[in-house]
């Protein structure tokens, strides 16, 4: 999606900016004070349902960042997905948006599951959005999205065997908690627990051809 038809307002967030406004105008009849909760509301929805322009590192073997928000936990561990060692990055999300999520990496979506493992439970299952995405060097980047503090679930913008461009937006998670991002044991990683992001911006780590 190039820049001129970039929403800097995420459309999900549009029945709720709709129900704020319908809430102040009817309200205004009544009491200004509610008036004015419901028009401060507003304002903080188009806030947190923001989705500005990101501008994308010219570097083609970097893995980027898919959501706003802070490094918690750099591993080595066996993904549970592929039955291989890889290098799992746990990305806690921004709480103050914004929430859309952008892929790791340029290729081809291999796979989209909804079932996906939970760290914080031992690896029980939950309803999560996996995204498998494989490099044209055949190596598979994962993307795990879990639920929102809300309960919400995320959506994907794309299916299975359509190809995304790196650092571009693929999933949206309202109020989103946490997005694991599985890479190659042989990728070198490049930040640390605690490194605040920016999505489609901060380099999280480099394939290592």
């Amino acid at each position: 999606m190039g820049r001129r038809s970039h929403s800097p307002i995420s459309l999900a967030g549009w029945p709720l900016f709709l129900a704020a406004t319908l809430l102040a105008i009817v309200s205004f009849q009544y009491s200004v004070i509610l008036a004015l909760f419901f028009s401060f509301l507003l304002l903080a929805l188009l806030y947190l349902f923001r989705d500005p322009w990101r501008a994308i590192p010219a570097d083609p073997l970097a893995i980027i960042a898919p959501a706003d928000g802070q490094v918690v936990e750099v591993a080595r561990t066996n993904n549970p997905l592929t039955d291989y060692i890889d290098q799992r990055i746990t990305i806690e999300m921004s709480k103050t948006g914004a929430y859309a999520v952008h892929s790791a990496t340029e290729g081809k979506i291999r796979t989209l599951s909804r079932n996906a493992p939970d760290i914080a439970h031992r690896g029980k299952n939950i309803t999560a959005l996996s995204i498998v995405i494989r490099t044209d060097e055949e190596e598979d980047v994962i993307m795990v999205i879990h639920r929102g503090y809300l309960g919400h679930y995320p959506r994907c913008y794309h299916h299975a065997g359509e190809r995304v461009g790196q650092g571009r937006r693929v999933s949206y998670i309202p109020f989103g908690r946490r997005v694991d991002v599985y890479i190659p044991n042989t990728a070198r990683i490049d930040i640390k627990p605690g490194d605040r992001l920016i999505a489609g911006e901060s380099v999280l780590a480099h394939f290592v051809h």
